[in-house]
């Protein structure tokens, strides 16, 4: 029974390829302590197990699944890799300093040891969390010229050093940068944090109508008596006199309903239409006049979108600064980057490629949209097209080699396919009318493809894996605690002493550069604050770039 059940994943390897995907999401969601291993490392886990029946895979299948997962990467951090190259100076040093450190602690523990250039990407791979260095390592070996019998070797030894350290490079990474980092630094971070968003101004109300929060919202008429006009005056003076920002939408005068500009004088006899949180609504009466039921004057078409920023007259303003020229009656729910949700302050700075979500009367949504950049509106169509030619771009400029000593140095096809992805990506944030890649297909191209990749990466490593292990055996961890870290711990002392940032910057900007989510989200929960997001950002876009290139860079050190 067993041998059939072998010949059947021999002959169908697909199979062992998709028990290995689904096992090794299993196997991620399992917390032990508050700890889980992830969906990438249960994935490489579960192959392993899988791939001891000796399954044969095609190397082009892993070759397709990584350009998708490796392009998808660089089409997101690209807006936010160029804009942090002008806006967030200190940030991008702090970043390529714990990169570079990340890459000498590696080389030097690697030739200590006497590690192969597979075990060496590896473990840069997962001491520092960047699963996209298995791809750059691994293609950077077939150039090589290596036996196939070595070759295999060392692209097992890549697969096993990463799932041993990315254990290290996750676990104790989280608790250096939650635990151990303040108490070096002698702060308490959730204090730091609060100092921090008093400074930004997080406690100031959004101005021209940008509303935050829960504000339960209404749209209400009311009659303008003549006791009352004198005080109106403009709609957009009428809006300013109650607590919070109401939006004039609309005024009905002489059977015609009108748009509300805020410089129309009101006069007796309007009916006006106010939307806003109700609190302020049920005030409406005493200062305008008695409430009414006219349909025409409260049909107004709304409209809840996001929108991708990238227009010149946002990017580099503080939220502030637009909300009073662009947002009168836009109400504005969260703003992100990068999928993570930033402050809301009058001081917070948006930078290109930040979403905002709004909610509206569809003119002026609609008018901040001609400002600020190009909606997000619900689509399933992925530009195959632009996917398709930014691959070749990338795989044909990964072709391009430099030989240092005889060593031929190249990005290899998973670098090529990076920085393919980041211009591809600033592209569409230059012209967004096309390159349209939807939320739900770039969560598919890379978690899905970055794991169908692992899995064929295991599978191929697993009747390996057991001799691969016991021959690295304690180097191995000792060299993955080492280059995990040091450069954290070194960055840190740098960004502190030389570089003089704040300790929410610099622990923002760790979490991105080591491209370790998990220490975010423990610092976030723990300070019950979102200001070290917007450090781990431009940080997290610098991380991914420089650490996918250390893959082929330690091959050729090490060869």
């Amino acid at each position: 029974m067993f041998a059939d059940l072998v010949d059947l994943f021999r002959d169908h390897p697909e199979m062992a390829i998709f028990l290995s995907l689904a096992a090794g999401y299993y196997i991620g969601k399992i917390k032990i302590a508050g700890f889980s291993l992830g969906s990438t490392t249960g994935t490489l886990l579960a192959a392993i197990l899988v791939g001891q029946i000796s399954v044969t895979i095609d190397p082009f299948i892993k070759q397709v699944f990584f350009s998708l997962f490796i392009f998808t990467i660089g089409y997101k951090v690209g807006p936010q890799f160029f804009s942090s190259l002008k806006h967030s100076v200190k940030v991008v040093v702090l970043s390529s300093i714990l990169c570079v450190t990340g890459l000498v602690v590696a080389v030097i523990v690697s030739k200590a040891a006497g590690f192969d250039p597979g075990t060496a990407g590896g473990l840069i791979a997962g001491a520092l969390t960047q699963s996209s260095v298995i791809g750059t390592t691994e293609s950077a070996l077939q150039g090589l010229g290596l036996s196939a019998k070595t070759l295999a070797e060392y692209q097992s030894n890549v697969a096993i050093t990463y799932a041993v350290t990315y254990i290290i490079g996750t676990l104790f990474v989280v608790i250096l940068i939650k635990n151990v980092l303040p108490k070096l630094m002698k702060v308490n971070m959730a204090d730091e944090c609060r100092q921090y968003e008093s400074k930004i101004g997080i406690a100031s109300s959004l101005p021209a109508g940008f509303f935050a929060g829960y504000q339960p919202r209404g749209l209400r008429a009311f009659r303008l008596t003549g006791d009352n006009t004198a005080n109106a005056g403009t709609a957009g003076a009428l809006a300013a006199r109650f607590s919070d920002r109401v939006a004039v939408e609309q005024v009905k005068r002489d059977g015609s309903v009108i748009t509300a500009a805020p410089d129309l004088a009101l006069k007796a006899g309007d009916i006006i239409a106010l939307a806003g949180p109700r609190t302020d609504l049920i005030e409406a009466e005493k200062i305008i006049g008695p409430e009414v039921d006219e349909r025409d004057v409260l049909n107004i078409e709304g409209e809840s979108v996001s929108i991708w920023v990238t227009g010149k007259d946002v990017v580099g303003k503080t939220l502030g600064e637009i909300g009073e020229k662009y947002g009168n009656g836009i109400f504005l729910r969260k703003a992100a980057r990068q999928g993570h949700e930033i402050p809301l302050s009058t001081e917070t700075i948006i930078q290109k490629g930040d979403t905002f979500e709004v909610i509206g009367a569809k003119d002026d949504v609609e008018r901040l949209i001609k400002v600020a950049g190009y909606p997000e509106r619900a689509t399933e169509k992925t530009d195959l097209i632009f996917l398709g030619l930014g691959i070749i771009v990338g795989i044909l400029t990964g072709l391009l080699s430099l030989k240092i000593k005889g060593v031929p140095l190249s990005l290899g096809a998973g670098g090529g396919v990076l920085v393919a992805g980041l211009v591809f990506g600033w592209l569409r944030s230059v012209h967004p009318t096309f390159g349209s890649i939807p939320s739900p297909a770039q969560w598919l191209m890379q978690d899905m493809g970055l794991n169908l990749f692992i899995a064929v990466v295991g599978l191929t490593a697993g009747p390996k894996a057991i001799h691969s292990l016991a021959t690295a055996g304690i180097s191995v961890v000792l060299a993955g605690f080492a280059v995990a870290l040091i450069p954290h711990l070194f960055t840190a002392f740098v960004g502190k002493k030389l570089l003089k940032m704040n300790p929410v910057e610099i622990i923002g900007g760790l979490c991105g550069a080591g491209t370790c989510t998990a220490a975010l989200n423990a610092v976030r929960d723990d300070a019950q604050s979102a200001a070290p997001v917007l450090f781990y950002t431009p940080a997290y876009a610098i991380g991914n770039v420089l650490l996918t290139i250390w893959g082929p860079v330690i091959v050729a050190i090490m060869s």
